[in-house]
């Protein structure tokens, strides 16, 4: 196998060997507020899903950077460099817990190159990097990666040239900086609930007394489960927060085809609603629950089925609620099959815990005032607009005054302790129906002004944005199946440093008309290119027809289809454009320019990555073609030209048309950029050798402290396909993204893409942590303002993927939970809902003996009735299963996708827990404490479906993530 320079982390890149486009930066660099003094004034919140991002004062401004299981919580801020210098990056960390936070710089060594430091210790960290020569602006990022949910502190960052003194070249470590927990609002104590029925409740500890004793606490991201004084007793008082769900769960044994009834008594003082309920009655993925806002005691009869010996209770307060509500007396006892009685609410008795006073908060009155207007323009929400001069038809929480208007505009301004929220009941809606929302808002100081809708949708939808000028949000919902109404509100979180504004609310029915772009348009992403045949044009708008797009230029003028460079005596002037088809080997090739004009420092040339580099001075003259001939090296060349006028050079260089063709046997990782269905099955035994026109070797680096997926770690022996996982104890030659020689995986992709189908892997999983073997479908899109697509959910992402992946931890919340090879992640992202952690995360016991077995995904987009689902089978019996729904949004995925399998490794800290110990880990795999592993694989056979829901759309980014045909086996 060839091998290459690996020049950066994600994506091969052009090196070249000449001045870069602009010398007019400053030679120290420029990073702003990197003591957060200005809040975040400089910088882009980035956190995915529910992660937080927020600027605390405790002494000396920091940032706090609190991930959830599904979100990670980001920074980022460009920052002007100068080419080809080296640069430290520093700043502390200050940890209250053992969550991972990292700092870093991503562009320094081209789009994709990424270099980071960090750890779950507190300290100051710092990195040095240098520039490559054609670099003058990077991204320097903080962040807290999911999958983890303790927040953690980050302040001082600092970027200096590397030869300048170090900030602290000894430093203490910081105090931690502690993270006040939100200040718990005190509630009235639970109705006294009516005398249960003799029988004894199958539930251990259900009335509290042995505080969460025979229960699993699963709250998440800020949710809190606990017991406190009440009922004469001992009650269980859940506090969900706007990212987290408070809840407990227990396994309980029970009888097949038996009635059983669970009853519980709540208290709900402040709005929250609460819900206990059972999984599993009726099949492994079976759900039925009872609850609601209004304190009582709440009744569920349900009847087991004939194949049932268990089922999980659980009890829950879901998030994007902020008030708590008590729990008390649940049980779980058979029941003779007559309806539940009626609940019966007596006055509550005065079981006051010491010292609380009931809060000053009332229920919300979902019904608007008489008085109002009517509504216009199908717009569902009333006083949408705050024209009214109060909040008619709106109810607020909070502290007094924290939410107010003026010049028809709502301000919430919560304080370190309080949230403010205002919330309207929609009433008046269809059951299952398409409806969109959209909100104008602004905020100062960088604090974040959430929305959202539930209680009664589909999927509850929220979203949050920061800046100091309006801007509009939007996204599509679905109510449920028996929903006629949903909850809207609009909040500002506790402890956000400025005020949010609210204006111009809506909900209707159906879509709305598209957002008018600003005057100057948005940015729009280039189109992937398709794959050219021989004598045709490879660089793009050649003859400048459509302006100077595709070109990257520096001073240059069009007029009349006619390019004209004119440099200053500082500055080059420059037209340049990368080629995206890689160029074969041992290939000639004819650069062709008709210019005019040109002399002493005009020249046109062509430069490589791997070395390559050519040029042709440009005398003075009229207008004529001029060529270039240059002729590839051994291997694939990915080459870029260029057209230049030197600095301060006397000439002015005219271009009427540049032309590059290609020969043949050009490479791109995607030759049709638009998939298209396929009949035909794909099966590959790995006999001969492995064929680009079929597979696609990974090149590329995710998912934390790693190196990566590299070509050299593939390889084919004795009809396998042998996929190479070097770990913590690899001292070999081979080196991955990053210049990481440890953490170093391997993997491949189909392609072309496939939909709906049967995807068949017959493979031996190496037995070792720290790893993960997996075999999964792909395709992301990232949408920009100018797609439909953007205003349709809260985030621009859409992921879709099927995972097969081990090992892992159950995460079921028990005491004993260990990552294990026994474990399979099940994991279905995406589908038609948006973002990267919208997904259903199973999680199964599969067989663990070491052999080979047969990991199958049916996949089923549906469509025509059919309701779209995805199953897990291993050697032909299935193991898990995900239904999706028959109207409205799901997380089954429905777009082609490539086919990968890889072994790569995790590498953002994960708690496992053993024995009632809590260990931190590498990541969610476990800990890489081994040389080599290898995963083997015997077949593997794609079998499509096409059902009526499969579609075809292009892949944001699908070239430049994988390697060349001559970095292949053998080659």
């Amino acid at each position: 196998m060839a091998r290459k320079a690996r020049l950066s982390t994600h994506q091969r890149h052009v090196h070249l060997l000449h001045e870069s486009l602009e010398n007019r930066y400053l030679m120290t660099a420029d990073l702003s507020n990197g003591d957060f003094s200005e809040g975040l004034t400089d910088w882009i919140v980035q956190a995915t899903e529910t992660a937080q991002v927020e600027v605390v004062n405790v002494g000396d401004p920091g940032i706090l950077l609190t991930p959830t299981d599904t979100g990670t919580a980001e920074i980022i801020q460009q920052v002007s460099v100068t080419p080809g210098t080296a640069y430290r990056l520093s700043f502390t960390l200050n940890s209250s817990s053992d969550s991972y936070a990292y700092a870093g710089v991503r562009g320094h060594a081209g789009k994709w190159s990424e270099l980071s430091t960090g750890e779950n210790t507190a300290g100051r960290y710092s990195l040095e990097f240098e520039t490559s020569s054609d670099v003058s602006e990077v991204t320097i990022f903080a962040q807290a990666y999911r999958q983890q949910t303790a927040p953690v502190s980050i302040d001082d960052i600092q970027l200096t040239l590397a030869n300048s003194p170090p900030v602290s070249p000894e430093p203490e470590p910081p105090q931690e900086t502690p993270v006040e927990p939100p200040q718990e609002s005190p509630i009235e104590p639970p109705l006294s609930p009516p005398a249960p029925i003799a029988s004894d409740s199958l539930l251990t500890n259900g009335d509290f007394e042995s505080a969460l004793s025979g229960w699993s606490n699963i709250s998440s991201a800020g949710g809190k489960a606990e017991t406190i004084p009440g009922g004469g007793g001992s009650v269980l008082r859940l506090t969900p927060s706007a990212d987290g769900t408070a809840a407990l769960l227990q396994q309980v044994a029970v009888d097949p085809s038996t009635s059983y009834r669970l009853s519980f008594s709540l208290t709900s003082a402040g709005g929250s609603y609460g819900y206990a309920g059972v999984r599993g009655h009726a099949g492994k993925w079976s759900e039925i629950s009872v609850g609601d806002n209004v304190s009582g005691r709440q009744t569920l009869d349900f009847v087991t089925d004939a194949n049932v010996s268990e089922v999980t209770v659980f009890l829950q307060a879901y998030r994007q609620q902020t008030a708590p509500i008590v729990i008390d007396d649940i049980r779980l006892e058979a029941s003779n099959g007559t309806p539940a009685p009626e609940p019966v609410n007596p006055p509550p008795t005065d079981t006051t815990p010491p010292d609380v006073s009931p809060p000053d908060i009332s229920p919300p009155d979902t019904t608007p005032p008489e008085d109002l207007p009517p509504r216009v323009d199908g717009n569902l929400v009333r006083n949408a607009d705050f024209s009214l001069g109060d909040l008619s038809g709106w109810q607020s929480s909070g502290p007094a005054g924290a939410a107010t208007l003026s010049d028809g505009v709502l301000k919430l301004a919560a304080t370190q302790e309080n949230t403010v929220r205002v919330e309207q009941m929609i009433t008046g809606l269809r059951p299952e129906t398409r409806y969109s929302f959209t909100v104008k808002l602004r905020s100062l100081e960088g604090a974040w002004a959430s929305f959202g809708v539930d209680s009664g949708t589909q999927y509850a939808k929220t979203n949050s944005a920061a800046g100091d000028a309006w801007q509009e949000k939007r996204f599509t919902f679905y109510t449920a199946a028996d929903s006629t109404q949903v909850r809207l509100f609009l909040e500002s979180y506790m402890g956000q440093p400025g005020p949010v504004f609210f204006d111009d609310v809506k909900i209707v029915e159906g879509k709305l008309t598209p957002v008018t772009p600003p005057d100057e348009g948005w940015f729009t992403l280039p189109k992937p290119r398709a794959l050219v045949n021989a004598g045709e044009e490879m660089l793009l708008n050649n003859k400048f027809e459509d302006g100077l797009t595709g070109w990257v230029r520096d001073h240059a003028e069009i007029a009349n289809n006619v390019v004209t460079l004119i440099p200053t005596s500082d500055e080059s002037a420059r037209l340049v454009q990368d080629i995206p088809f890689a160029l074969p080997p041992d290939t000639t090739y004819s650069l062709e320019a008709v210019v005019r004009g040109g002399g002493p420092g005009a020249t046109l040339s062509v430069a490589g990555r791997d070395g390559l580099t050519a040029s042709l001075q440009i005398e003075e003259g009229a207008s004529r073609r001029v060529v270039l001939p240059f002729t590839t090296s051994s291997g694939y060349e990915t080459v870029r030209v260029m057209l230049e006028q030197y600095k301060a050079s006397p000439g002015i260089l005219t271009i009427e048309s540049v032309s590059l063709l290609a020969q043949g046997n050009e490479w791109i990782d995607t030759p049709n950029p638009i998939p298209t269905p396929t009949t035909e099955v794909l099966f590959d035994d790995f006999s001969g050798p492995l064929d680009p026109e079929r597979w696609l070797i990974v090149d590329k680096a995710w998912g934390g402290d790693n190196g990566g997926l590299v070509p050299e770690n593939v390889e084919l022996a004795d009809g396998k396909l042998l996929l190479r996982a070097n770990g913590d104890d690899y001292t070999g030659d081979v080196v991955g993204h990053g210049d990481r020689s440890t953490r170093v995986g391997a993997g491949i992709a189909t392609r072309d893409y496939y939909a709906s189908g049967r995807y068949e892997v017959r493979a031996r999983v190496p037995q070792v942590l720290g790893a993960a073997s997996a075999f999964w479908t792909f395709h992301y899109i990232e949408y920009g303002p100018n797609d439909e697509g953007f205003w349709e959910e809260p985030s621009k992402i859409r992921n879709s993927e099927i995972d097969w992946e081990f090992p892992t931890a159950l995460q079921t919340g028990s005491d004993d939970d260990p990552i294990s090879y026994d474990f399979a992640r099940v994991n279905s992202w995406g589908g038609k809902l948006g973002g990267e952690g919208a997904h259903h995360p199973g999680r199964v016991e599969i067989i663990n003996d070491g052999e080979y077995h047969t990991y199958t995904i049916d996949w089923h987009a549906g469509g025509d009735g059919e309701v779209p689902r995805v199953i897990w089978l291993i050697d032909g019996e299935e193991v898990y299963r995900h239904e999706g729904n028959e109207f409205g949004q799901d997380n089954i995925p429905y777009r082609a996708s490539r086919f990968w399998l890889g072994i790569w490794f995790p590498a953002a800290g994960f708690k496992e827990r053993v024995d009632g110990e809590t260990v931190s880990r590498v990541g969610w795999a476990g800990d890489p404490n081994f040389d080599q592993a290898t995963l083997e694989i015997d077949w593997v056979r794609v079998t499509p479906f096409n059902e009526v829901n499969d579609r075809y759309e292009p892949e944001t980014w699908p070239n430049g993530f994988y390697a060349t045909p001559d970095e292949y086996p053998g080659v």
